[in-house]
């Protein structure tokens, strides 16, 4: 989890400098670097847990812990509410992110924004035919 966190760090600072630069697109393996990338913050949060659960269990089997303040309190039913309570929340933020989404394309951009470099000369090739 932490080397993926300073290979964070050093991707999007690298990010921020071609950015800057206003080179983002010209360098096509930094672009599929960051595609590819895009798992790794779920993979680092997952590896997380696994060590802190990981690194708690050895103190039960110790002796350290006692087994019965190792277990947690809380009821099966007050998990079950909380996990479909946190389906429900973000199912229904997907589907509004999404609507979201689609409605934005479908409008494309705005009339007044100034058009990119390359689009600019395409519409000048274009009308010159």
């Amino acid at each position: 989890m932490v080397g993926l966190g300073f290979y964070f760090i050093g991707l999007f600072a690298l990010a921020f400098i071609l950015a800057s630069k206003r080179q983002l697109d010209r360098y096509r393996g930094f672009l599929w670097l960051a595609f590819l990338s895009l798992p790794l913050p779920w993979i680092a949060a997952e590896l997380g847990w696994i060590v802190a659960e990981v690194g708690r269990q050895p103190w039960v089997i110790e002796g350290v812990l006692p087994t019965f303040l190792a277990v947690s309190s809380i009821s099966a039913a007050n998990i079950w509410t909380t996990l479909i309570g946190f389906v429900v929340f973000y199912s229904t933020l997907a589907v509004v992110d999404v609507y979201l989404m689609l409605k934005t394309v479908k409008a494309g951009p705005p009339a007044d924004e100034p058009v990119g470099r390359r689009t600019t000369r395409l519409a000048v090739v274009a009308a010159a035919e």
